[in-house]
């Protein structure tokens, strides 16, 4: 008995001493360093929040223009009106975020806006100044779009620039060399500032007659003819493709 009581005591002893342990750590002051995790942790979410309010904005204001852009890209009719309506949102939108993308669509919306037939001289030129203005912004910050090229290329072409439109084209080829639905428009559109380009650059439109004659030989012909340039043409296609090549355009030019 007296042994046990012994024990207790120590035990009762022990046990008052761990209390008073952990009282006094609980009244001890924390480090510094263990508010860092929590207030970095909270640091890093505001940040993330504050980055993502942007885009979000962004993607708002083009939702209601996502169908007219999907239809324009499908090559479908759209009316002026919608076209401006894209145009806006997408402006607008850019101005949130830096997305290229953004721009380039808008730039989409003006050069088809400008093709409409309804369309009068100077709301063309505006128009087109326009896409010039956005295509510029957008593949400044996005020089991979070969797209984007393309339709730049096209504007300067219009506003009377034929060496940059010939420096826009050799850019979407380098950044896009086979696009099955755009190398015919681009090819085409090459023809017309043939003599606008350099030597290195002919070398490359050399490749895409080569590869275009084997892909898409009806394309080629068709713009070969259209353009006067089936000499020029031919000259770029290997030795023995060029009796298949003048058969065929023979066949094309008498009907």
């Amino acid at each position: 008995m007296a042994a046990m009581a012994g024990t207790m005591a120590s035990t009762g002893t022990t046990t008052s001493t761990n209390k008073r342990r952990d009282l006094g750590r609980e009244n001890r002051p924390r480090h510094w360093t263990s508010y860092v995790v929590p207030l970095l942790a909270g640091a890093i979410g505001v940040l993330l929040l504050i980055l993502a309010v942007p885009r979000l904005i962004a993607a708002f204001i083009v939702l209601p223009t996502a169908p007219i852009l999907q239809d324009v890209r499908d090559g479908k009719p759209v009316s002026r009106e919608d076209l401006e309506r894209l145009s806006v949102s997408q402006i607008r939108a850019a101005g949130y975020v830096d997305w290229g993308q953004l721009w380039t669509d808008a730039a989409l919306a003006d050069v088809t806006a400008s093709l409409l037939p309804s369309i009068p001289i100077e709301e063309k030129l505006q128009l087109l100044n326009r896409a010039d203005d956005s295509l510029r912004k957008g593949l400044s910050l996005a020089p991979a779009n070969t797209f984007g090229w393309a339709r730049f290329a096209y504007v300067r072409f219009v506003l009377g620039d034929r060496k940059q439109a010939a420096d826009a084209i050799e850019m979407s080829i380098l950044t896009g060399r086979y696009e099955p639905r755009l190398a015919p428009s681009r090819l085409d559109l090459a023809f017309l500032v043939w003599q606008s380009f350099s030597e290195d650059a002919r070398d490359l439109l050399a490749e895409q007659v080569r590869w275009q004659w084997k892909k898409q030989p009806d394309d080629l012909l068709r713009s070969a003819i259209r353009r006067n340039m089936a000499a020029i043409v031919r000259e770029q296609l290997e030795e023995e493709e060029r009796p298949a090549f003048d058969k065929r355009v023979l066949a094309l030019s008498s009907r």
